[in-house]
């Protein structure tokens, strides 16, 4: 698709991560150019799919820990937990990613109080220019007088 006067866009159907720093060319009559796409957290996003993130909410040393485990993501997922009210990005949460191929595996996790284990908590996650709801659970992990793991009433968004 012409934009100007010897300027062309490349537009690259089904674009996937086998695209990705590679270099491509493009010759018009006697000109010639190009161009490698190197992977960026501003230029490219990799479509998130529900099977690609794991949540797991337990009892683990008197707090509630939950974990959001993003199996191929890319750029790093920035979310947000909120927990009756309370909003919980930085000051609870832990993020480590590491390479999956050529994307992210991103593991965040939250700590909360052990008075905390009953309520109700949402995941927001914003990747790249999407913002995903990724959980809206009713925590019931508090029992009893063990602490011990009880019921989820989980529905995603």
């Amino acid at each position: 698709m012409g934009i100007g006067k010897n300027q062309y866009n490349l537009q690259i159907q089904n674009f996937s991560q086998l695209d990705i720093n590679r270099s491509y060319s493009c010759t018009f009559g006697v000109d010639s150019a190009k161009k490698t796409f190197n992977l960026n957290e501003e230029d490219y996003q990799y479509p998130i799919k529900r099977k690609m993130i794991q949540i797991k909410p337990h009892f683990e040393n008197d707090q509630v820990k939950l974990v959001i485990h993003f199996i191929k993501v890319w750029p790093t997922p920035i979310c947000e937990v909120s927990f009756e009210g309370i909003n919980y990005r930085s000051n609870k949460t832990t993020t480590a990613k590491t390479y999956n191929g050529k994307l992210y595996s991103v593991i965040i996790t939250l700590w909360l109080r052990k008075h905390d284990c009953k309520g109700l908590m949402f995941v927001v996650c914003h990747i790249g220019n999407q913002t995903i709801a990724v959980l809206k659970e009713k925590l019931k992990m508090c029992q009893v007088t063990d602490c011990s793991v009880g019921g989820l009433e989980r529905s995603y968004l």
